[in-house]
């Protein structure tokens, strides 16, 4: 089956995307792990909310990366306010920020893929139930974070 184009409008123009045969929504109502994009093998469930899923996956390679799956349309106000800061951040690179590594439109939903994460803050803020001390919360504020613990 050959990939349907469509034109997504971001921040600096339009950017020509494909669609791809799996189906977005498929991968969020199945919970079995599937393939997304040119070859991300989604591994586990890592994380789900209102606006997504994360998965950890596994790129083509063999590198793990966190694979986000917006649930809203593409034209939806939500996943074009997330499109536009995709735009915005591709760019930064910082040793305490998980790095975007890649983003399309599948199937008219946002596909994201970034660095994985060491943990989660609410794995963090489960280990210590009385919250973080304050000179942990200091280090963060001031060097960014002594570790890399938000998902995305």
């Amino acid at each position: 089956m050959a990939a349907k184009l469509r034109t997504v409008t971001a921040p600096g123009g339009s950017v020509t995307v494909g669609r791809l045969r799996t189906a977005a929504t498929q991968i969020q109502t199945s919970g079995r792990p599937d393939v997304v994009g040119s070859g991300y093998r989604l591994v586990n469930c890592i994380g789900r909310g209102g606006f997504g899923q994360v998965w950890k996956a596994e790129a083509p390679g063999g590198v793990l990366v966190a694979v986000k799956i917006i649930s809203r349309p593409i034209d939806h106000q939500d996943a074009q306010c997330e499109l536009q800061a995709l735009e915005l951040i591709k760019g930064l690179r910082h040793p305490y920020l998980l790095q975007t590594q890649a983003y399309w439109v599948q199937d008219d939903h946002l596909v994201i893929v970034m660095e994985l994460a060491d943990g989660s803050l609410r794995q963090r803020l489960k280990a210590t139930p009385r919250g973080l001390p304050v000179d942990e919360l200091v280090r963060y504020f001031r060097s960014g974070g002594g570790a890399r613990l938000f998902a995305p």
